[in-house]
């Protein structure tokens, strides 16, 4: 049963979503489509269950018809990440394992911090918006790694690394809060919202937030399927500007950036 399916996944819509290889969907008996990514055509099928319709009750159709197929397929157990808003109703919680999430701060001195004068008011997606917009984002991914090279008094030899924070910048401390653990999409939405209350409280110049998603995921962005068998790439950074994008007296944070990290086959 090894490799049968990559991934079964239930968003907040309540869609099941199953990714199968072409022998398991052929023996499951459910319905579905051929995977839209080139190189999974005709070796892997994409299924989706509406967990919310009427018939997906017990003794409805879709239900029984689901149950039953589940039942004389997928025989081997398998471990499976729920989440839910609400406590779980089950008189047996004991083989089921609760993930904490996991706060840390820290606070990184003496770092070299980049301006934003350049993305912060494009007028068009030129080439050079896009250059500096790049380099932004790879400074964020050198601060998120903890990497030293962004310190004001770190010297590697050039040799190893020719690597120099984007220009111009300046030294200083930099905050950073960092969650681990299994992470609902309405956390994320409510971390982004306390953030923008954080810059306009502090007339703060920018703040970020960056999301590691599920590598296996069959979907990502916009329910679209994911290019996993690629290199699996699932995560985005939100840069939201405060003073640094200030055009008014009143600093609104209102206006962000959007990375998003995929890979290449994703469809989205």
């Amino acid at each position: 049963m090894k490799n049968l399916f990559k991934y079964d996944y239930i968003k907040n819509t309540g869609i099941l979503y199953m990714n199968l290889t072409k022998d398991t969907y052929t023996s499951l008996g459910l319905v579905g489509k051929s995977s839209e990514i080139p190189i999974n055509k005709q070796n892997r099928f994409v299924i989706e269950i509406n967990l919310l319709e009427n018939s997906f009750k017990p003794k409805g159709k879709l239900y029984e018809k689901v149950q039953w197929c589940m039942q004389h397929t997928l025989t081997s157990k398998y471990q499976f990440l729920i989440c839910s808003p609400k406590e779980i109703e089950n008189n047996d919680l004991s083989d089921i394992k609760t993930f904490d999430i996991k706060k840390e701060d820290f606070t990184f001195p003496n770092i070299l911090i980049p301006s934003l004068k350049h993305i912060t008011q494009p007028t068009k997606l030129s080439p050079l918006w896009c250059s500096h917009a790049t380099d932004i984002f790879e400074w964020l991914g050198m601060l998120s790694c903890q990497s030293k090279r962004i310190l004001g008094d770190y010297r590697v030899d050039p040799y190893y690394s020719v690597y120099k924070p984007p220009t111009p910048f300046k030294p200083g401390d930099i905050q950073s809060i960092s969650f681990t653990g299994f992470i609902p999409a309405s956390f994320v939405r409510s971390t982004i919202n306390k953030l923008r209350e954080i810059i306009i409280k502090k007339a703060l110049p920018w703040a970020s937030i960056i999301v590691w998603g599920f590598n296996d995921s069959p979907i990502t962005w916009n329910k679209k399927e994911h290019g996993y068998l690629m290199n699996g790439e699932n995560d985005s950074a939100y840069l939201i500007f405060g003073t640094e994008d200030q055009v008014t007296p009143e600093i609104t944070a209102d206006r962000f950036l959007l990375y998003q990290t995929i890979s290449a086959l994703d469809i989205y």
